[in-house]
């Protein structure tokens, strides 16, 4: 009989009223490369229970050979609201984060291209990733065709594909 034993190392970053949530990181390997991977909303995760979301980023990169990853969002809100437009805390940690990073999964999606606040919001975050444009990569199908959220059925299993900040703001 073989057995393995896995673990998943789970931290939350909150603000100190516990209403944001600016990144849940996981790492299941050390050794591994990290992914920062940016989306819309903050989820609600107790880091032991996760969103279908979150499951499937970790199956994605687990697949794609990373080791960890700090997931992050353009609103860090835990209430559901988009009214964080100017929270600088949230924008740092976005920064800081993407540094860190091996690579940087931009996976927002494009349902909100008519909506002014995600728009505003996603112009600022781009802002920040344009130092990290040679480890900026967004989901893509099998066509290659880009910019897809996490849960998109037809990208149930990722390709990245690296973009630049400046194509990100064309296809607002």
């Amino acid at each position: 009989m073989i057995t393995e034993r896995k673990t998943l190392k789970t931290t939350l970053t909150y603000s100190e009223d516990m209403s944001r949530c600016y990144a849940v990181t996981i790492e299941w390997e050390k050794e591994k490369p990290k992914a920062a991977v940016i989306m819309l909303s903050a989820g609600k995760t107790d880091g032991v229970c996760f969103d279908k979301t979150t499951g499937c980023v970790i199956k994605n990169l687990v697949a794609l050979g990373y080791g960890s990853v700090d997931i992050l969002n353009l609103f860090s809100s835990l209430d559901g609201t988009k009214e964080d437009t100017g929270d600088e805390e949230n924008l740092e940690i976005i920064g800081i984060l993407a540094k860190s990073a091996k690579t940087v999964v931009f996976a927002v999606g494009t349902g909100h291209k008519t909506n002014k606040k995600v728009q505003a919001r996603q112009k600022e975050v781009i802002e920040i990733l344009k130092k990290y444009d040679e480890k900026l990569y967004c989901i893509s199908d099998e066509t290659g065709e880009k910019f897809y959220h996490p849960l998109c059925p037809k990208v149930y299993r990722w390709n990245l594909v690296q973009v630049n900040s400046k194509r990100l703001c064309e296809d607002d």
